[in-house]
């Protein structure tokens, strides 16, 4: 969008520049009569003229100030431009950092569903032996369910951020992928 408007702008600039360029006007014409005909005389009544005219105003102020509007708009749009590309940039290094923080989390929560894993088998080996209570093996079973299910709204969550990244990116465009998920129900 802002790249089209930045052409234009240019397409612009360039008509405002060539308005101020002197008017030069060539004009030709042709008057044939019927070229087997001869006039009484034995001639062809053939006319042909050529001219033209130059046009060098002394006052140019509209054109000049279109000039410069012209000139002014351009810079405008790719001002635009150029900040429309950072955001987006800065919006893409923001996503990407957000997704190797969703990484790190996933990790986490994996040590924290391993840990879970060896508590709740150490407090079911007490259960049997006698040594713990039926409660701190249903408190160490909770801790490692709870891990699992923070670990898959990470996975969601990075799921997603991948997705709005590709389409942020303009890798993945989501009216597609939605039109053929419809399609297929």
């Amino acid at each position: 969008m802002y790249k089209r408007q930045v052409e234009d702008s240019e397409r612009r600039l360039k008509f405002a520049r060539r308005n101020l360029l002197p008017n030069l006007d060539v004009t030709v014409s042709a008057d044939m009569g019927n070229t087997n005909v001869h006039s009484s005389a034995g001639e062809i009544q053939d006319n042909y003229s050529a001219g033209f005219s130059l046009s060098l105003p002394l006052e140019r102020t509209k054109e000049r100030l279109d000039l410069y509007f012209a000139s002014q708009a351009v810079q405008q749009d790719k001002r635009e431009l150029d900040y429309a590309r950072s955001f987006v940039a800065q919006a893409i290094h923001v996503s990407i950092n957000y997704i190797k923080k969703l990484e790190s989390q996933m990790e986490i929560q994996d040590l924290i569903i391993r840990s879970g894993n060896k508590r709740s088998a150490a407090a079911q080996f007490l259960l049997e032996r006698g040594k713990a209570s039926s409660r701190e093996v249903i408190d160490a079973n909770t801790i490692r369910i709870n891990a699992m299910n923070q670990k898959l709204d990470i996975l969601l969550d990075h799921y997603l951020a991948v997705l709005r990244l590709k389409h942020d990116m303009g890798i993945l465009n989501l009216e597609e992928i939605t039109s053929a998920s419809t399609a297929k129900l």
